[in-house]
Parts: structure tokens; sequence; C-alpha cells
């Protein structure tokens, strides 16, 4: 009985002083339903990290969004792709939170943005507003959870930044009391590089995968020089089937700390880094998420808290050697990865390379050919690069077909490429554009003609030419089942759709891109239609190369 009730009273201290936490650092979830993670922060996406979390919304779209804390909008975008319908809120502690893929805003903030569209006669927005001029408090709905933008599927986007430097910084640890996560992550596999053509790895100068298995591995390579490690890695949390990036990796080999990876903070410039941190060519080929433990000279993330040589180790000892992997959750969940490398004396071979073409990841770089001129300002490399460039003549480009290196490598921002026009044919030059192929297809690059070029922006290498498009998009208007909706599926084959604009007897009409279905839709209303007469409706899409179609007709509303 005693016992009993100094547990009950322990139990009561415990419960007071959580309460205490909660009041003292309290906000609002973003959602009043069970809170369960489809992706966590820093996960390894295609070309960024994830800079939030993703909750789940039971696989459907309008449940109630709440402000986190108490503040003021600050900003609201509408766009077709990437983060869709997105709202921002800064908060006086100096964090702003964002809320992306949203089905849609409070009513009096619809009509504010509708406001906005009809005044600059476009779809998408990106507004600021001025401090304190729309105020919300903590817990106040703001907006429907959706599926819009670039989403894959319902749920909502949260994030956390420094309002100041827009630093993205990890939200969980405001979560830790409505998500449950008791289950520490696991290694799949362990890859060891041989690195500069100074290592050799059981012979061979190849990389080598050491394959998990019942949370170890068997195998021990033969190893000698220079070498490096990868490892492949998840997390789950109690309740879901889903798997999540891994928050700390460390590595440690003969018990001294090698790499120490941690993401809890980067800045938005730094996101598509990477590529760099992650065996990029396993990921173009295999979408296999191997994370490096060594760093790239020009990769600037700052998420490694410690790296001894780059994560470089020398093995030049005929021994074994201790290797340890500790991998770590945002709860402090961990486990460990033990194994080992033999170190054994192996001949390295002789490897000679052509680097006629060195470009430099530290400072701007150029390359010149007759008909092609390659631009990689400061920053676009992560690492010097020694170039293979080819062309070879080709009747089914206005220009040579050109091989600018192998897209196995990464790059880190755009750079400059500009083909010559070796078959300068086409009168209106404005039909020339470049485009990067890939196996059977051609995709358009931002581009323009100059005096018998074409200047572009890249951020791949692989093969480029130049084409023309002659051909104007395609405009289909659609059936509905609704008197109230006007719907077109738009489309082009050549250089792509860049623009389109609707008009209602000659004045601007409001058309969304629905870009889950591929269409463009105009709900009619008497704000912006007089009802109960014929009107004339007009539709305009111009492609990228300035070809232009028109749809005309008449009807009735």
């Amino acid at each position: 009985m005693t016992k009993n009730i100094a547990a009950l009273a322990f139990s009561l201290i415990i419960t007071l002083f959580s309460s205490a936490q909660i009041k003292k650092d309290s906000f609002a979830p973003p959602l009043r339903i069970p809170l369960f993670l489809t992706g966590n922060f820093g996960e390894i996406r295609v070309n960024h990290f994830h800079s939030g979390l993703d909750f789940k919304t039971q696989g459907t779209i309008g449940f109630p969004v709440y402000s986190f804390d108490d503040g003021y909008i600050s900003r609201v975008m509408i766009s077709v792709h990437g983060n869709g319908r997105a709202l921002y809120v800064n908060h006086p502690n100096g964090t702003t939170t964002v809320y992306l893929h949203l089905d849609r805003f409070m009513p009096e903030m619809e009509t504010k943005l509708e406001d906005f569209q009809y005044k600059e006669e476009t779809y998408e927005i990106n507004h600021y507003f001025k401090e304190n001029e729309v105020r919300v408090k903590r817990g106040e709905q703001i907006a429907f959870s959706g599926n819009s933008g670039s989403s894959a599927g319902p749920h909502l986007h949260f994030e956390l930044r420094d309002t100041k430097t827009e630093e993205v910084m990890d939200p969980i640890p405001y979560f830790r009391n409505l998500i449950k996560d008791h289950i520490a992550p696991q290694a799949r596999e362990v890859v060891v590089y041989p690195m500069f053509y100074g290592g050799v790895i059981n012979g061979k100068m190849q990389k080598t995968f050491l394959q998990v298995v019942n949370k170890s591995i068997r195998q021990t390579p033969e190893v000698w020089g220079k070498i490096a490690l990868g490892i492949k890695a998840f997390d789950t949390k109690d309740g879901v089937g889903n798997v999540y990036g891994v928050k700390s990796i460390q590595l440690f080999v003969d018990n001294e700390l090698i790499s120490d990876y941690k993401i809890d903070r980067y800045a938005f410039k730094n996101t598509r880094s990477v590529n760099s941190c992650i065996d990029y060519v396993e990921w173009i080929h295999h979408r296999s998420s191997i994370l490096k433990s060594y760093i790239d000279p020009g990769n600037k993330i700052g998420i490694f808290d410690a790296m001894k040589n780059g994560g470089i180790f020398d093995i030049k000892e005929e021994r074994d050697y201790k290797v340890k992997y500790v991998l770590t959750d945002e709860y402090g969940n961990n486990s460990e990865l033990n194994f080992t490398l033999k170190g054994k004396r192996q001949v390295i071979p002789e490897t000679t390379i052509d680097c006629r073409n060195k470009l430099f990841c530290d400072k701007p770089s150029f390359f010149k050919s007759t008909n092609m001129h390659l631009e990689l300002p400061l920053g676009v490399l992560y690492d010097d690069l020694c170039l293979n460039y080819s062309s070879v003549p080709s009747v089914s480009y206005y220009s040579d077909l050109h091989k600018i290196h192998t897209p196995n490598v990464p790059l880190h921002n755009f750079c400059t490429l500009e083909l010559k026009v070796e078959n300068d044919t086409v009168k209106d030059k404005s039909k020339y554009y470049l485009v990067r192929i890939s196996g059977h297809t051609a995709s358009y690059q931002k581009s323009e003609y100059k005096k018998g070029w074409v200047k572009g922006f890249i951020r791949e290498f692989g093969e480029y030419a130049v084409v023309a498009d002659f051909r104007p998009p395609t405009i289909t208007k659609l059936k509905t089942n609704s008197n109230d909706r006007i719907e077109f599926r738009i489309s082009d084959i050549g250089s792509g759709v860049a623009s389109y604009r609707g008009t209602i007897d000659g004045k601007f009409a409001l058309f969304a891109m629905d870009t889950k279905r591929g269409v463009i839709v105009c709900k009619l209303s008497p704000k912006h239609v007089i009802a109960h007469q014929q009107h004339q409706l007009k539709m305009m899409v111009r492609d990228n190369c300035d070809n232009e179609s028109q749809f005309q007709e008449e009807f009735k509303w």
C-alpha cells in the first residue's frame, strides 16, 4: 500500500513537472488529429534534403491547419508546381513556420488572394504582407490541408525557419510528446571506397559493397592505401510502416572519430549539396541513398561536426582495423554496426589520367572548342574535374551532338553553355533552343539565339544539342458536369508550355492549374462574370519558342 502511494505521488510530481514544461514551451500542433510522419527532417530527396516534417492526413484533404504560435502571416504563395499553396507565419521569437501543399486558405485570405490574382492577371502569386498586417493567434485556424503543387499525395509539409537567415531547422523537438519513437535506426549496407587512385580493395580499385545481415557484416575485405566509407541506413517510428532518414551518423576507426554527420539545420542555398553527400552514381542509377562518410572539398553544406582528413583514412599496416558506425535518431535511440577491415599489402595499380581539360571547384572554370563554350562559375563543382568532351555531327539537330562529361557527376548551380548552330537555316531565330538528351527524351533548357550560337543554362552534365520548335501548343476544351466550370487541357510536345491566358468578354479570367489532372480550371462567379447572358470565351497558350494557339467560342451562363 505504501509503495503504491509513493508511486502515485511520484507519478503526480512527474505529471505536474511535464505540464509546467508544456505550459512554458507551449505551442499548437498544426493538425488536431493523431500525428504520424511520412517524412522527417533532413531526409535525402531528389536534389535536396527534406526541409521539414511531412504529417499524414489520413489519405485525404481538408483537415484544418492551425498556427503553431502567435505571430503574423508574412507571406502567401500559390504556385503550379513545388510548394503549391503555401503560407508563412512569423513569430516573435525569431522563427517562421511554413505550411505547404495546402488545399485552400481561410475565406478572408482566399478573397484577398483572388483580388491579387485578378489585379496582377496571373494564377501564380508570391505576396508578402507587412509586419502585423494579418495577425494570428496560437492555435488559430489558418488553412486546410491539401495535395497541391508537387505533392505526391495528401499531407501537410511543416517547416521551422530562422526568420532572419531563412535557414531551416528540425521541428521534431516540439513534437516528441505527440510522435512516439522507441526504435533505433538500422544499417542496410556499407560501401568501401578506394580513394584518389591511392587505394585498393581485394586487389581492385573499385568500390566494394558490404551487406548488413542480422545487424552484422560477415565479410572482411582486404584493403590497402587511402580508403573511405559510406553507409545506407534507415530509421522507423512506432506504429507506422514508413522509413525515414537517420539524424546522426558517426564513424569510428580503431575508436578514433573519423566522421560525425548530424543534420538539424542548413541553408537552402546548400540543399543541392545532398548530391555531394551521397554516392551520386548509385542514386541516379538505382535510387539507392548511400551517405558518404567523407566530404568533397567543394561541399559547403556544413552538417559534418567533425571530419578527420576529410573522412579519408590510410591503411598502411598489415593488421585488422576495427570499424564502428553509431546511428542515432531524433529521440536518442541508437544502434551500432561493428565490422573489420583487414589491412593487407597490395599493389596499387598506376593510373594515367587525361587531364588536359581541368575544371576547378575553388575558382571559375572555362572550356572552349570551335563549336562549344562552357562556363562554370565558382561553386558549381564539388571537386576538381578532368573534363571529358566530344562532339559528333548529327542530321537530327541544328548543331552537332555534344557529349559533355557524364551525368554521374553532379553540379551545384547553373553553368552557361553555348552551342554553335551548324545548320543555321531557320529564318525565325526565336524557334531555336537547347535540349538535354537522355535516352529518347529531349528536355527543354532555357536558352536564346545570338549571332549563330544558342546560349543557355544547364545544371547537369550530359548530351546537348540545338533543336527548333515550329509547332504551336494544343488546346482542348473539356466537358464538365457543372455549368459553373470551364476546363481546358493544354500541352506542347516541343519546347513546352510557357504561359496561358484566358479571357471572358475581353476581361482576364482566372484559370487555376490542376497539375494532378493536367487541366486548367475556371470557376465562374457573378463577381467576375455577368449571369444569364451570352459570353465570349478566349484562351491563348504560348510555348517557350513563342508559338501560340488560340481557342474561341461563345457560351451562355
